[in-house]
């Protein structure tokens, strides 16, 4: 079975002698792949604090999928420099060298790309080895002009069709157009400060002649447009469908699967069928009525088409649709257990996190605005549910059903055709491969047969993932305590029920024996039960129980940005305007919260809490806010 290339990304700092742009180093290139990543066409590992153990485990973890080894730090003709230590630039290439002795015969890695320092007395050593190209330096190069070198490269690598000889002259030529080299700056050798050389630093070093067969099998290469678990099926003609019907068949799936694991929807089921059969129009109403309220906004406008007819038409606005749906139910999982890794650190749970898990989450929060609706939330889900099950930790997930969704997983990567992961697997590659190919000019035969496809993939993702339905999201505006004479004492919860959106979303108020959190919203497993709850902020996070308005406006937490003392401010949106399409004026029309010390200074500081927590939980380096 064809396996996905793995590009594999290692930075490492000095303390001592810091590279101030290499970590936007990495932020530039993960931006420029992360999109073929996400439609699965490629892997990326990335680490941004790389030692030499773990540059081992993982290169051997990877072993015989590799196609780039890119390296960025600290260098010089014998060493790479790693965090702790320096390593010997042979051990190195022996272990990537053994990346195409174990890929059946077929050349797996294509090139090695050395961005450091003076890094080209390696180079003869790594071809002898058999590396069909590396990427390297005859001289000490400029921070500025690395970072600059290896973000061109890598654009233009990314493109359809562009080779890696191609995406070197495009970095060759950005870069001798911008060349000021000055000195006493850092530059990227092994205490070397300073360049005297005016020459061009980098070179693309071949195993053989460039007319040769095998040089030109790696300069004519390119990253892969296809993927080989493609699931989208293009161009496909199929009879239109307009109308209830449309919906009908998203509709009832979900009512026949929740009617076996919803008491809400059972209790349904049961009464109204002593009437005879069940009324379209009436179920979708229940069905939408169980959603926590920012999935149920987005199931709704499905169902019902409020936004351009959406839910009426075979159109692009439906595909859309069917994109934010799925993007809303996802995102809303993530946040559930992003929650409730914060409170496992807090109560001294977790004993180990993965350094995977900071790097990617380091990733998400240097998003820019237009990349977060692209991102792969399921990446951190993954990877918060692998923490949750190390034996080491000891967490027990507020989503019981969780324990389903790795397996489900593990199923679908395996490639077995029989499994009962593989559907689900699938439907979530269509639905994150369709939003970076969400079609411009198609047919109205193409649009029919995708809209269709996206329906019956949001279908399966819902029998997977629809468990939230089970558990009640609501705000508390405020918490008033209560004690009557000769009776127990209690607590006043003015309350917004963030579900049975048919009905309105209004201000209510009940009497609990227990206290939570003021001006929150949480997740409870029991609406008549406090003792189990999940506070969902500062992640989700309600305007109007913020402001003490009247009943809710719920928002997502969505980027973060700084200002012009470089201090973070967290953006959010609102959740019924999480588009597909994220327009540059939201903010205008009420879109978004930008939260600073001085708006909103509760939720700021519990932000920057949160993001402490987590700086402390690494051991072996920090995390960094996005610059």
């Amino acid at each position: 079975m064809q396996q996905i290339p793995v590009i594999f990304l290692a930075f490492a700092n000095d303390q001592d002698t810091y590279l101030q742009l290499l970590q936007q180093e990495a932020e530039d290139i993960f931006r420029e792949l992360n999109p073929l990543q996400n439609r699965q066409l490629i892997q990326i590992y990335r680490d941004q604090h790389a030692d030499i153990r773990k540059i081992y485990h993982y290169l051997t973890d990877y072993q015989g999928r590799v196609a780039i080894f890119h390296y960025a730090g600290h260098a010089n003709s014998r060493k790479l420099h790693f965090e702790k230590q320096d390593a010997d630039a042979r051990g190195i290439a022996e272990l990537l060298a053994l990346q195409n002795k174990s890929s059946g015969g077929e050349q797996a890695l294509k090139l090695v790309f050395l961005n450091g320092c003076s890094t080209r007395s390696q180079v003869d050593y790594l071809l002898e080895l058999g590396i069909p190209a590396v990427i390297a330096t005859s001289v000490e190069i400029n921070d500025a002009l690395a970072k600059d070198f290896a973000g061109q490269f890598y654009k233009a690598l990314a493109q359809p069709n562009v080779t890696i000889e191609e995406a070197f002259r495009s970095a060759s030529s950005l870069t001798q157009s911008l060349e000021q080299l000055s000195l006493g700056v850092f530059h990227r050798g092994l205490g070397l400060t300073e360049n005297n050389s005016t020459s061009f630093p980098w070179g693309l070093y071949l195993n053989g002649s460039e007319d040769s067969p095998e040089a030109r099998a790696v300069l004519d290469y390119c990253l892969p447009l296809e993927n080989h678990r493609e699931v989208i099926i293009w161009g496909t003609p199929h009879q239109t469908e307009t109308g209830p019907k449309l919906n009908e068949e998203l509709v009832m799936n979900m009512f026949r699967e929740f009617s076996q694991s919803n008491d809400d929807i059972r209790k349904w089921k049961e009464f109204y069928g002593q009437f005879g059969n069940f009324e379209y129009k009436a179920v979708r109403a229940a069905l939408i009525n169980i959603f926590p309220a920012p999935i149920g906004q987005q199931f709704r406008k499905l169902v019902f088409g409020e936004q351009h007819d959406a839910g009426q038409q075979l159109s692009r606005e439906r595909l859309g649709q069917i994109i934010n749906t799925y993007d809303v139910l996802v995102r809303f999982l993530f946040f559930i257990l992003l929650s409730q890794l914060w409170e496992a650190i807090y109560a001294g749970k977790i004993k180990r996190i993965p350094s995977e898990f900071f790097d990617e989450f380091e990733m998400y929060l240097s998003l820019r605005p237009s990349e977060v609706r692209f991102y792969n939330f399921i990446k951190l889900i993954e990877l918060i549910q692998n923490i949750f099950l190390q034996a080491e930790n000891t967490v027990q997930s507020f989503i019981r059903e969780l324990s389903g969704l790795k397996k489900a997983f593990d199923e679908g990567r395996s490639g077995s055709q029989e499994s009962s992961g593989r559907a689900f697997y699938e439907a979530h590659i269509f639905l994150e491969d369709i939003k970076h190919k969400l079609p411009v000019d198609s047919t109205e035969a193409e649009l029919s047969s995708l809209c269709l496809q996206g329906e019956r993939h949001l279908a399966i993702i819902f029998t997977r993932l629809g468990f939230c339905v089970n558990y009640k999201l609501l705000t508390v505006k405020s918490i008033e305590y209560q004690k009557v004479r000769f009776e127990k004492e209690g607590y006043l919860l003015k309350l917004v029920n963030q579900f049975r959106i048919i009905e309105g979303i209004e201000d209510t108020q009940r009497i609990s024996a227990l206290p939570t959190e003021d001006r929150s919203v949480i997740l409870l497993r029991d609406i008549k039960d406090f003792s189990q709850t999940l506070s969902l902020s500062p992640f989700i996070i309600d305007e109007n129980a913020l402001l003490g308005a009247q009943r809710s406006k719920l928002y997502f937490f969505h980027h973060i940005e700084q200002d012009e003392q470089g201090k973070p401010i967290f953006v959010f949106q609102f959740t019924d305007q999480l588009d597909y399409q994220m327009e540059v004026d939201s903010q205008l029309k009420g879109g978004t919260i930008r939260v600073t010390e001085q708006n909103f200074p509760a939720v700021f500081h519990l932000f920057e809490h949160f993001l402490r927590s987590l700086r402390n939980a690494r051991t072996d380096a920090k995390i960094k806010y996005a610059e």
